[in-house]
This record gives structure tokens, sequence and C-alpha cells, in this order.
């Protein structure tokens, strides 16, 4: 992963409600940076997408943001922003709360 790296993909996907959705997004590697979670603090890979997202009800424009620590092999925070304006659905996104580092 390294800086200015962009790459997009189609996601199909299904809610905890049941409720079919579809990603389209751009992704691109912006940098890195210290994240702290509740699992500890990480040097990580900051990488953003843009895009657009849409179920049978809603559609909107998204920014995804992810933190990918390479020593984790995984991303330890994620956030999405830009939910249609009238939603009230909350603002998903996910955090690492526990890591055993391998011996």
């Amino acid at each position: 992963l390294e800086v200015g790296k962009t790459w997009s993909c189609k996601t199909d996907w299904i809610n905890g409600r049941g409720q079919v959705g579809e990603d389209n997004i751009t992704y691109k590697v912006v940098g890195s940076e210290k994240v702290t979670v509740k699992a500890g603090t990480f040097d990580a890979v900051k990488i953003v997408g843009k895009g657009h997202w849409k179920t049978g009800v809603w559609s909107d424009q998204s920014t995804l943001t992810h933190w990918y620590v390479p020593q984790v092999r995984a991303r330890v925070r994620y956030s999405r922003e830009n939910w249609p304006k009238g939603s009230t659905q909350p603002q998903p996104g996910m955090e690492l709360v526990r890591y055993v580092r391998p011996q």
C-alpha cells in the first residue's frame, strides 16, 4: 500500500435487517498516521474511499475512511460519512477493541 495508489470496486451487500445494497467506491492511500483505538495505538495506513451507494430506499455519495495496520493484517478503525438528508440511521463504523500480539 503506497501513498497515492488508487483502485475502484463494486460491492453488493446485505445488512442485518435484510436490506440489500451496493457500493461503487474509488479508494486512495492518503498516508500514514498513528491511530488510537480501544485495543491500543498503532501505526496505520489511512485509506479514503469516495463514491456512491444505493439501496432500494436510499442513495447518496459517501466517504469511507479505513485505518489499516499491516502488523494486525486488518483495519483497526473504519468510518463512513454522508448519509442521505433525512435519514435517521446512525453513522456506521467500527473500532478494534482487543488485539493479542502473536508470540
